[in-house]
């Protein structure tokens, strides 16, 4: 039966970490990512010939097509779901099948799996499911950090703080192994370092506003007395931008805030400006050639052409923060705003977030901070140095 082993046990303890100076732990901990990237690696290698097939259908594992067949270079015959319902449908023009195992003999002999569910859960259980057929699978977690390692690990150079690189590498051995072990959760999601404390006089830019939750944070802490800062709030839900209408008029009402203030808009932010197509799936956007919804999308550099410009931008936007930032070079080259960027929708997302923002202005100081002890709420905090 072909399987792969799993990751060797935990070198160190975060117990015993502590004693040490953060600097020396990243030290430990790199090295214990590249072992591991170097175990998966080898063990990849005999079936990199094979034909390839994603296990969920969802929006991540759809992300993850995405990459691998850009990035990557190889296709995907096909997806595998355990939902009964998913049976006979496609996702990015392929079948989603239930068990191809047992309707195709030789399956476990031509295939190699990729399970890609960002919860940790369903990935053992998949694997346990996978091994206990035959079929040899790992993470496409694993997968992308062990190939792209060397990326990755120069991105680690370039972060402002050993704070920072410890809780880059913490995900990076998550994303790894599934172990949160190594995580270096903080509260404050978009305001935790102190050049985000406070949004006084900001022109704030906030891509992925949901409900209003973030807004209403920049409101308690940038408005008041003389203050002029400005809220563009983007949001392309129609039912969500309804609900953070209901939240502005509140705020308006407590905070006796100018009708001009805050602005919501219903719509994204994208590289380019225009009408795209997205499937809403587990309340995240996929983009898609046809089907799905049409939003308009804004590019940041156009929004702002004949507005202030943004002195910060937020993003949680479901994957898309690299296209937002290609829509925002001129305002990042000449106005350098101070960027809160989420990086955990994606493994990739990791080196190719911070590697864009600092093609576009190399003096921004990177940090990185973990606000959640799940696959989620890595944010890359960007502020000019010069």
């Amino acid at each position: 039966m072909l399987k792969l082993t799993p990751p060797q046990k935990t070198k160190i303890k975060m117990d015993k970490c502590k004693k040490k100076h953060d600097g020396e732990i990243c030290k430990i901990l790199a090295a214990m990512i590249d072992d591991e990237c170097k175990r998966v690696n080898e063990q990849v290698k005999p079936f990199t010939g094979r034909k390839f097939a994603i296990f969920s259908a969802g929006a991540y594992a759809r992300r993850f097509y995405s990459w691998l067949s850009c990035a990557y270079g190889k296709d995907a015959e096909c997806y595998i779901d355990n939902n009964p319902s998913f049976a006979g449908q496609t996702a990015c023009g392929k079948f989603i099948l239930l068990r191809p195992w047992e309707k195709a003999p030789n399956f476990k002999d031509d295939s190699f799996v990729l399970i890609a569910t960002i919860r940790d859960d369903y990935a053992r259980q998949i694997a346990r499911q996978l091994s206990d057929c035959g079929v040899p699978h790992v993470r496409s977690s694993a997968f992308q950090v062990a190939h792209g390692w060397e990326r990755y690990s120069k991105v680690v150079n370039t972060l402002d703080d050993d704070f920072s690189k410890l809780s880059y590498l913490g995900e990076l051995w998550r994303w790894l192994t599934g172990d949160n072990e190594y995580v270096q959760a903080v509260d404050h999601q978009y305001f935790a370092p102190k050049e985000f404390m406070t949004c006084y006089n900001e022109i704030v830019c906030d891509c992925g506003a949901y409900v209003g939750d973030t807004m209403e944070e920049y409101v308690k802490r940038g408005v008041g007395i003389g203050s002029s800062t400005k809220i563009y709030a983007f949001e392309p839900n129609p039912p969500l931008c309804t609900k953070m209408r209901h939240r502005l008029a509140r705020l308006q009402m407590e905070w006796e805030l100018p009708d001009d203030q805050i602005e919501i808009i219903m719509g994204g932010v994208g590289a380019t400006s225009g009408i795209e197509r997205f499937d809403m799936m587990q309340g995240e956007a996929v983009r898609t050639e046809d089907g799905g919804n049409a939003f308009e999308v804004h590019a940041i550099d156009d929004f702002f052409a004949d507005r202030p410009k943004p002195t910060l931008i937020k993003a949680d936007i479901e994957g898309m923060e690299t296209d937002m930032l290609y829509g925002a070079k001129q305002t990042i080259r000449e106005n350098k705003p101070k960027l809160a960027i989420c990086l955990y929708h994606s493994p990739d997302d990791f080196y190719r977030v911070p590697e864009i923002v600092l093609e576009l202005n190399p003096n921004y100081k990177l940090l990185v901070r973990s606000h959640s002890m799940a696959f989620n709420e890595t944010i890359l905090y960007c502020v000019d140095d010069t």
